[in-house]
């Protein structure tokens, strides 16, 4: 297979981030804040092809990429992350990188939602942003199906409505924010939260 450039950057992005919030990170929270961050995108505007990788509801029902799970072990093969025991860690050495992928132009724009989906933690524990977003239409539309099944598929009817909840959201919040797409993140997840959406 193949390495993804942009799956290789988001996953040590994110987990430079998530290490300074949580610590040691679970290689599942890399896959659950890059499918937010995937969201966040259409929230503003990108197309689906946009984030260049796909992602599948996995044996729990989580979102799942194969591609960040190759990303993943090829950080470890070169020493930028340190994997024990399902639990990653950036290095030094991944920290130069890091830092030098960091400042290319095609990374500089996925930065906006790789941060906006991680510093939803600054403001809702963990357990709250991983429960509300198991209820967003296209996750919580395959929770029933026993088998693996591609998510963010545009035919979807679930993806239309993710599309119309994201509509009213911005309606609501009059456009503001595209800056900050931190507010409109924890709404929406509030929202989905208190099943005040759908």
């Amino acid at each position: 297979m193949q390495i993804n450039p942009y799956t290789t950057y988001d996953v040590i992005s994110l987990v430079e981030k998530l290490q300074k919030l949580l610590g040691d990170v679970a290689e599942q929270e890399i896959q659950l804040f890059s499918y937010l961050a995937c969201l966040l995108s259409l929230y503003d505007g990108k197309t689906l092809t946009y984030w260049n990788y796909h992602f599948i509801k996995n044996d729990i029902g989580a979102p799942y990429s194969v591609q960040i799970n190759e990303a993943i072990k090829l950080l470890n093969r070169n020493d930028m992350l340190i994997s024990d025991d399902g639990y990653l860690q950036i290095t030094d050495r991944g920290m130069i990188n890091f830092n030098r992928l960091s400042e290319l132009n095609l990374n500089a724009d996925r930065e906006k939602y790789l941060n906006a989906s991680v510093n939803c933690l600054q403001y809702s524990p963990f357990s709250v942003v991983k429960e509300s977003l198991f209820k967003e239409p296209i996750l919580n539309d395959v929770i029933e199906i026993s088998d693996r099944k591609n998510l963010l598929d545009e035919e979807d009817l679930s993806v239309e409505l993710l599309y119309e909840q994201f509509t009213s959201l911005h309606k609501a919040l009059e456009g503001k924010y595209s800056d900050h797409l931190v507010v409109p993140a924890l709404t929406w997840l509030s929202l989905l939260g208190k099943n005040q959406i759908g």
